[in-house]
């Protein structure tokens, strides 16, 4: 039985890499006219909105990509508030938006740097680029949170980005951006953290919708492919689950009713 398992457990994680190559490889052939429909995600909409709220007060929007870091078990996370930043700093560079980088951990620091440099002198705005436009706060969890929320209330922030890896500090930077009426948008994959950003953020990116960000918001084939792929295996494993327990209910009920005839 064990070997049995192994055996389906190997099938079927062959299986969905097969179908993630293989949509990733079609969907750097299509078209724009051809690309997949996502469904429109608040949130992450809400971006732009955010971006041209600090430029019309002339205040700077902040942006805290989490506070994992990118070689720990919920590095996926972190990457999905990288990929967030990067599209909040390519925003800022068209719009002439000042621009705050709250992070915890160094690793995700030097990244973050790199991105919104790299941003900038995109958009030929090299000059944009400060020492204090990505700053390294503190390692330690709730100094850093603490040290955000002094850099919220000084610089008077008009708008928050919080995406990322979040604990309980989650609920601290939300009150905080909130209490200052910043436009703030929040996200994280722990369940037990999205509560407190429900409470407390204009627009919240819940569990998937923030690891699709960098698919959504840069509308790149390949990544829509991925996101295709993984559609196809949810419901695969739906119908499968759902074929599972007709077939058991099924066989209960013979094993009952034989039960009874005797």
């Amino acid at each position: 039985m064990l070997v049995a398992n192994k055996v389906a457990e190997l099938t079927g994680l062959i299986a969905s890499l097969v179908t993630i190559g293989y949509l990733m490889w079609r969907g750097s052939k299509w078209t724009e006219k051809s690309l997949p429909k996502v469904r429109p995600i608040a949130g992450l909409d809400a971006i732009e909105d955010a971006v041209g709220r600090a430029t019309e007060m002339g205040r700077p929007i902040l942006v805290v990509p989490g506070t994992g870091d990118v070689t720990d078990s919920f590095a996926m996370q972190t990457i999905a508030g990288l990929a967030i930043l990067r599209y909040t700093s390519s925003l800022c560079a068209r719009m002439d938006t000042r621009m705050l980088v709250s992070i915890q951990k160094p690793n995700t620091f030097a990244i973050a740097s790199e991105i919104v440099r790299e941003e900038y002198s995109n958009a030929g705005r090299t000059e944009m680029f400060q020492e204090d436009t990505v700053q390294w706060l503190s390692q330690d969890q709730f100094a850093h949170a603490t040290a955000t929320v002094g850099l919220m209330h000084r610089e008077n922030v008009a708008s928050a980005v919080l995406t990322g890896f979040f604990q309980a500090e989650s609920l601290m930077l939300g009150e905080a951006a909130g209490s200052l009426g910043a436009l703030t948008i929040g996200g994280c994959g722990r369940l037990s953290q999205i509560p407190f950003f429900l409470i407390c953020c204009d627009y919240c990116l819940i569990g998937e919708e923030l690891m699709v960000a960098g698919a959504y918001l840069n509308k790149t084939p390949m990544l829509l492919g991925s996101i295709r792929a993984q559609d196809i295996m949810k419901t695969t494993l739906l119908g499968l689950t759902v074929a599972g327990v007709v077939m058991m209910t099924v066989s209960n009920n013979n094993s009952l009713i034989k039960l009874l005839k005797r």
